[in-house]
């Protein structure tokens, strides 16, 4: 099998914790990423498969892997929390890919140094969520950590529903660091634990920079950007991830943590899902101003590195940028690629109308699509009179039909449809979730009017709340 690397272990002790592999009674494979795999070690006979196996189910302790636990702090829901860390997370370590260096984690692993009063257990479910829209992600080109397996684990756990099936996931990421990890560095060591940290994420996610004149500013500007952009894609998907709290944001730029996160059924853009977010705080909307602000956190962990006015700077100048960025983003779902006054008009109006009549975000989008396709507007939106008379505007823009099919989804992993798999995996019924992970490996199908991920929820069957499920 190939050999697990740990560099996180150059780093000093304070910022991990060695921690056992699980004891779990009864481990079972639900799913194996083969693709994924795949792409991590290349073809492999049945025996290093089998050892694969193991791995992920946690219960290899052959290889004389040096498992850890990572220590980070974070502001949840704004407010500073010193001492959090994986506390239901064990990182078995590092593996060289054509990728670069990507670690495995075990998710549902246990208690850790960090648990604090949890039990560091998962429920079956958020490791079917985690594994359904991460590779969906992933799928449609937006950064994100990856999912290699599911197992469950023989083991019950006690949640806010009850008694749930335990779950483990493995996930694979190119880095574990967070922007909390900078705050745990700069709360309990200093500028010292801060400038080591900087070091190291500079020589292995950013290697480019390490001999540039003014690396940490450098480092600290392209990671910005690509967190901006990272939240665009969200935006033009529909996408809330739900706990955008700083020990939820990874310094590699990848999408990580998807605990209550949820696609929009109809587009409303104070829409919120978490159901620990009572104030609204990660709504839809609010999500740039959130990345921003989490930015200016990183921004002041580094105030001993960088000059202070390039950091505000920098901030000004993506909070400037992004509603320009965004709304370029929307152009391209309506296959406009020149903006000026009369396509931004038409953009803002449409998105605007689409919110107004509380239709399928996606939908409105795909249909969109057929409609210009065919020259007339499809009967989706008969019922919507403002919008003939934007449709009518838009031959005028040149739409770009071809464009429109590479940004528009037809199929998305339905919050509510991801509930009926959960529950069917709770049940021992594990075929609903091949078959939805099977659909969305083709989210552009054009057969997807067939298909039942591209049916919106009815009323009753309507999921308001998603659970961190910790």
């Amino acid at each position: 099998m190939t050999k697990l690397i740990n560099k996180y272990k150059t780093l000093s002790p304070y910022f991990y914790s060695p921690e056992s592999l699980p004891n779990y009674p009864e481990v079972k494979l639900l799913k194996m990423n083969d693709n994924l795999l795949g792409e991590l070690v290349g073809e492999m006979s049945s025996v290093e498969r089998a050892e694969w196996v193991n791995l992920v189910s946690g219960t290899d302790s052959i290889l004389g892997i040096e498992t850890m636990a990572l220590a980070y702090s974070g502001h949840q829901f704004g407010h500073f929390n010193p001492t959090l860390g994986d506390g239901r997370a064990l990182l078995l370590g590092q593996i060289e890919t054509s990728k670069g260096l990507l670690d495995l984690q075990l998710k549902g692993s246990g208690r850790t140094k960090y648990s604090r009063r949890g039990d560091g257990k998962s429920a079956l479910g958020p490791a079917i969520r985690e594994y359904i829209v991460s590779e969906y992600m992933n799928t449609l080109g937006v950064p994100t950590t990856r999912s290699l397996a599911v197992v469950s684990t023989g083991e019950n756990v006690f949640r806010e529903e009850g008694e749930l099936a335990g779950g483990m996931l493995t996930r694979v990421a190119h880095g574990h660091i967070r922007i909390g990890t900078f705050e745990f560095a700069l709360h309990f060591h200093g500028e010292s634990g801060v400038k080591e940290l900087a070091d190291h994420v500079i020589e292995n996610y950013y290697p480019d920079l390490l001999n540039h004149s003014d690396k940490y500013f450098e480092f600290y500007k392209t990671l910005s950007e690509n967190y901006l952009n990272l939240v665009c894609k969200w935006m033009s998907l529909g996408f809330i991830h739900g706990v955008m709290n700083t020990d939820n944001a990874s310094v590699t730029g990848e999408t990580i943590d998807y605990g209550p996160c949820a696609f929009m059924d109809e587009f409303n853009f104070q829409k919120v899902f978490s159901f620990i977010d009572q104030q609204g705080r990660y709504r839809y909307a609010n999500q740039p101003r959130i990345a921003l602000w989490n930015l200016s956190v990183l921004g002041m962990c580094l105030s001993h590195l960088i000059d202070q006015n390039k950091v505000e700077t920098e901030l000004q100048r993506l909070a400037d940028s992004f509603p320009q960025k965004e709304l370029t983003s929307f152009a391209r779902k309506l296959g406009v690629t020149i903006l000026d006054e009369n396509s931004s008009k038409l953009v803002r109006a449409w998105i605007a109308t689409i919110e107004k009549n509380h239709l399928d975000f996606t939908q409105s989008f795909y249909f969109l699509t057929k409609s210009v396709e065919q020259k007339q507007l499809n009967p989706f939106f008969e019922n919507v009179s403002e919008l003939k008379d934007l449709f009518s505007e838009l031959p005028k823009l040149n739409p770009n039909p071809v464009l429109m099919r590479k940004t528009n989804p037809s199929l998305i992993p339905r919050n509510h449809q991801i509930e009926e798999v959960i529950q069917s995996a709770y049940k021992g019924e594990m075929n609903p979730f091949y078959e939805m992970l099977k659909s969305l490996e083709n989210p552009f199908n054009e057969m997807a009017e067939s298909d039942k991920l591209f049916a919106s929820p009815l009323q009753h069957e309507r999921v308001k709340n998603t659970f961190c499920g910790t």
